[in-house]
């Protein structure tokens, strides 16, 4: 188990009260335990590790990113994002004074799964365009992406 770096959760313990006769102490084998998931720091290290980094959407502490194209757009963008806090999701909006795709690739960096772009097309259709993380693309009706999204969430 020491190959895939586990041996931590493992310990050796006695039986044996420590006042006990060595006789029976050599007659009695030690026990193993192991504590699968002995704390949230462990689980999250294990989950990390597994996922490599990149946490299954249900679990992230930011899930989505809004960003809209340009100031014209930011009011959109925030009834959008009180749209997912209403859903349950865990959004932040990112007006940055940044160009979209260094904005695209903080999101990436941190590790945020789905990036949600808000420009002038989407105002007047009333959708948003969705960019995942494996850079999947897609354009749905804010209605539409929030079921999307909640249903994410809801498949852990």
């Amino acid at each position: 188990m020491a190959a895939n770096g586990n041996a931590g959760r493992y310990s050796l313990i006695s039986c044996c009260p420590k006042n006990s006769m060595l006789k029976l102490w050599r007659r009695l084998a030690p026990e193993f335990h192991q504590a699968v998931l002995g704390s949230i720091g462990q689980f999250m290290a294990i989950l990390l590790e597994h996922h490599r980094g990149n946490l299954p959407f249900w679990v992230v502490p930011e899930q989505i990113v809004v960003a809209p194209i340009s100031v014209g757009q930011l009011e959109y963008a925030r009834g959008a994002g009180q749209i997912f806090h209403g859903a349950g999701l865990r959004h932040i909006i990112d007006d940055a004074n940044e160009t979209l795709s260094r904005r695209i690739v903080a999101a990436h960096d941190k590790g945020i799964p789905i990036f949600v772009t808000i420009g002038p097309k989407e105002v007047y259709a009333g959708t948003v365009a969705i960019r995942e993380r494996d850079g999947e693309r897609s354009v749905r009706s804010l209605s539409d992406a929030t079921e999307w999204l909640k249903a994410m969430n809801a498949s852990n």
